[in-house]
């Protein structure tokens, strides 16, 4: 292997919203710390408040206008649920999973627009807002990416749910299969939480760099060795601050205003780090965004 990813002219192509060329090998500059990703996802929040806003914003009036749609359906068929009985029930359930995989397409698609959109203004110092709306190639690959690793939890819990599945049908056996259930899905969830850590940057390299699956998953993996505990943590606290934004938005209103800034400073913090992992630094160093929002670097 050279010095350069298999793919490093990415940068020259369509794909890349970031000048330069994917560096191959151990990040040249830092790893992915806690300290970064919210240094960075503020400081876009502060430079580019409307468009770290607009994205955050959007989701948030989707899952507000769904979530009233649905509901508004759900009372459409009560009377049809209540008549049909059992088979009403499963019918509302039906009708429940059809709008909210309705919402998902439209969701991935403004995820995926404000990864360009951050990574593009960390790396140019260009805003463009049509990112936010227009990031279909990089949608259906993070789409893809993520169908892929639906099935490979199903397949990670699958004797968790085979044991859950015997508690029903061997109702004599159920304390022993009950402790198997339970052992097999910790041990499935704390190898979902590990792989998944792991490739926090696919979506990322996707998005900013037009990688295939294949290479954001190999480069991903590579790179978070050692950091998948920061990667925990900064998640975590994020997190934390999702649930008071949630919290103020139905008690105070503000929170309308805080949960699309959390989203877009996990978005951009993240989006960040991947150019500061992925880019020379001598390249980093020639970003006025970091000249900005990294002193001494």
């Amino acid at each position: 292997m050279g010095d350069q990813w298999s793919a490093g002219s990415l940068g020259e192509t369509d794909g890349a919203v970031v000048p330069g060329t994917v560096t191959e090998g151990l990040p040249v500059n830092q790893a992915l710390s806690i300290d970064a990703v919210f240094r960075n996802g503020v400081g876009l929040l502060r430079e580019q408040p409307v468009m770290a806003l607009a994205g955050g914003g959007l989701l948030l009036v989707m899952a507000l206008v769904i979530g009233g749609l649905n509901t508004g359906i759900q009372l459409a068929i009560a009377p049809m649920v209540q008549d049909a009985g059992q088979y009403g029930q499963i019918l509302a359930q039906f009708v429940n999973i059809g709008v909210s995989m309705a919402q998902a397409p439209i969701q991935l698609l403004i995820t995926a627009g404000m990864m360009v959109a951050f990574g593009r203004y960390v790396g140019t110092d260009e805003v463009r807002m049509g990112d936010l709306f227009s990031s279909i190639a990089p949608a259906v690959k993070v789409l893809v990416f993520g169908l892929a690793m639906t099935i490979f939890s199903l397949l990670v819990l699958s004797p968790a749910l085979g044991a859950i599945a015997g508690v029903f049908a061997a109702p004599d056996y159920m304390l022993p299969l009950a402790g198997v259930a339970s052992l097999f899905m910790i041990v499935g969830l704390v190898v979902l939480i590990y792989v998944q850590l792991g490739l926090v940057l696919v979506p990322y390299a996707i998005a900013i760099d037009g990688l295939s699956i294949g290479d954001a998953v190999r480069l991903s993996w590579q790179w978070m060795d050692g950091g998948r505990l920061t990667v925990f943590v900064t998640n975590f606290v994020i997190g934390i601050l999702g649930v008071i934004a949630s919290f103020a938005m139905y008690c105070f209103c503000i929170g309308f205003v805080l949960q699309p800034a959390v989203v877009a400073i996990q978005t951009a913090g993240f989006a960040s780090g991947w150019v500061l992992m992925s880019r020379s630094r001598d390249q980093i160093r020639s970003m006025p965004f970091f000249q900005r929002n990294t002193p001494g670097f």
